[in-house]
């Protein structure tokens, strides 16, 4: 608020605030009222909305959103593309959910990623997602699939897993080297709505790792139309294409439509 001995008629505007309050419940649908809060700044909504109709009125940016991985490679990536859409994501450890084990017995991407998002949401009574991926190849019948964390066992880590791969594929033609990530993302909501959205890479596998960037089977996989691992692309180049992106771009316009409807 400015004051002054005369009127005042040049415009004000303030484009980093620490603080935003909303008088006029219309507004959050009308305009972009949080597009010049700072981050970590404070928003005010006085309205008469129950908690459920929060929930539905306001718009996919006003909201936190509680990411249910504990994979600090996946949150980041999601992070990075839902930023785009004006969205926070925040990780089940940072939004003080406790520790607990979450058993991913799922036959497909689908029913894991489900499984973690409620789970998580739960937990916190937050809206959560939920990201559950994997490499699948076709020479091996869609495997390592739900399993490409635990390829190559319980106890194993990304090198083991690509040993494996690499092992596998061992003298294969080009054209038996097709594969494809696949990624599934879910939005579960606290009165029981949910957004699926799967997205999908094609591409194949190389037969040494390349790469220093990304992680899991990044160093092995070239997509489609690339003459580049997932793992000599830079992290902007990476989330143009990747798997997850595309899985995002299609959670967004699943949140566009439930915000139109």
């Amino acid at each position: 608020m400015r004051f002054g001995d005369k009127p005042i008629k040049s415009t004000y505007y303030i484009s980093k605030a620490d603080f935003v309050a909303c008088h006029n419940p219309s507004y959050v649908t009308k305009y972009d009222i949080v597009d010049d809060l700072k981050e970590g700044g404070s928003f005010l909504l006085n309205c008469p909305w129950s908690g459920e109709e929060l929930e539905e009125k306001l718009p996919a940016k006003m909201k936190r959103i509680i990411a249910a991985s504990s994979n600090a490679h996946k949150i980041k990536e999601i992070q990075a593309i839902m930023s785009k859409f004006g969205m926070e994501v925040v990780s089940r450890k940072d939004a003080g959910v406790p520790e607990f084990e979450i058993v991913e017995d799922g036959e497909t991407f689908e029913e894991n990623s489900l499984k973690k998002a409620s789970e998580i949401m739960k937990a916190c009574g937050e809206i959560t997602v939920a990201d559950d991926s994997g490499l699948m190849v076709d020479y091996l019948g869609g495997a390592p699939g739900v399993y490409s964390a635990r390829f190559a066992g319980e106890e194993c880590d990304d090198d083991k897993n690509n040993k494996k791969l690499i092992k596998l594929l061992e003298g294969l033609s080009q054209e038996d080297r097709k594969a494809q990530f696949v990624s599934v993302i879910t939005l579960v909501y606290p009165n029981g709505d949910t957004l699926v959205a799967r997205g999908e890479c094609p591409g194949r596998i190389i037969e040494v790792e390349t790469g220093e960037n990304g992680f899991g089977y990044d160093p092995l996989f070239v997509p489609d139309g690339l003459d580049k691992t997932f793992a000599q692309l830079t992290e902007e180049e990476k989330n143009e294409i990747s798997h997850r992106a595309k899985a995002l771009e299609k959670l967004e316009k699943l949140l566009m439509e439930r915000e139109d409807a």
